[in-house]
C-alpha cells in the first residue's frame, strides 16, 4: 500500500480504531511528538469524538505512529496542499489524511486500496480485519496482565476490551474468545510478531 494507508493500517493495527474513526481524526487531534509533555511518554492518549454511535473514547496510540503521523502531516501532506495551491485549489483544512484531491479520505477508498492490496497477495483480508487483530493481540494480553481497579478489583478482560473498541453490548465481544480458544499460543504468536513489525514501521 501507499505510505499514507500503510499509516492508517498502522493506527488501526495499534489502536483497535475503525478506519471511519481514523479517517475522521483532525490536526489539532495529533500532537508534536517532540513537545516536552510527551518525552517520557512510549503510549500517547488521544481523545476521539467521532465514533460508531458518538460515544467519545481515548485510543493509545504507541509513540512510533505518532511520531510517523507527524511526519507524514509535515511531508506528505504538505505536498499535497502545495500542489493544490499551484492550481488554485485548497485541501481539507482539517483532515490529517488526505486523498490526492485534497479531500479527507474515504474509509470506501481505503478499503479498495486494502483490497487491491490483499487480491495481490492472494490474501481475503479486509482493512476491519486489522482491528480484529488488535483486539485478539490485546485480550492475549489482559489476560495476561489484567487491569485492577483502584480498589485492587481484577476486571474482566473481555470488559475492558469492549471499552477499548467502544462496543456498546458485550456480546459483540465474546467472538475474539472464540479465536483464542483455537490454540492460544499460535494466536498469541502470530500477533505479537506481526503488530510489534507494523507497528515499528
Amino acid at each position: 500500500m501507499s505510505h499514507r494507508d500503510d499509516l492508517v493500517g498502522s493506527w488501526s493495527l495499534a489502536t483497535g480504531a475503525r478506519e471511519d474513526e481514523i479517517l475522521a481524526l483532525d490536526l489539532g487531534q495529533i500532537p508534536n511528538p517532540q513537545d516536552r509533555r510527551y518525552a517520557n511518554q512510549k503510549i500517547i492518549q488521544i481523545p476521539i469524538f467521532k465514533t460508531k454511535g458518538l460515544k467519545p473514547r481515548t485510543l493509545y496510540v504507541p509513540r512510533s505512529i505518532v511520531d510517523r503521523t507527524y511526519r507524514y502531516i509535515l511531508g506528505e501532506r504538505a505536498a499535497v496542499c502545495r500542489r493544490l495551491k499551484k492550481r488554485g485549489k485548497t485541501a481539507d483544512a482539517d483532515a490529517v489524511f488526505l486523498s490526492d484531491l485534497g479531500n479527507r479520505l474515504a474509509a470506501r477508498t481505503l478499503q479498495e486500496h486494502f483490497r487491491d492490496t490483499a487480491d495481490a497477495e492472494g490474501s481475503t483480508a479486509r482493512f476491519h480485519d486489522l482491528r480484529h487483530t488488535f483486539a485478539i493481540h490485546r485480550l492475549v494480553q489482559l489476560r495476561k496482565a489484567p487491569i485492577v481497579n483502584d480498589y485492587g478489583i481484577v476486571i474482566e478482560p473481555i470488559k475492558t476490551l469492549k471499552e477499548i473498541l467502544g462496543h456498546a453490548h458485550i456480546s459483540t465481544v465474546m467472538i475474539y474468545l472464540e479465536a483464542l480458544d483455537v490454540d492460544p499460543r499460535v494466536a498469541e504468536d502470530a500477533m505479537q510478531a506481526w503488530v510489534e513489525e507494523w507497528s515499528s514501521r
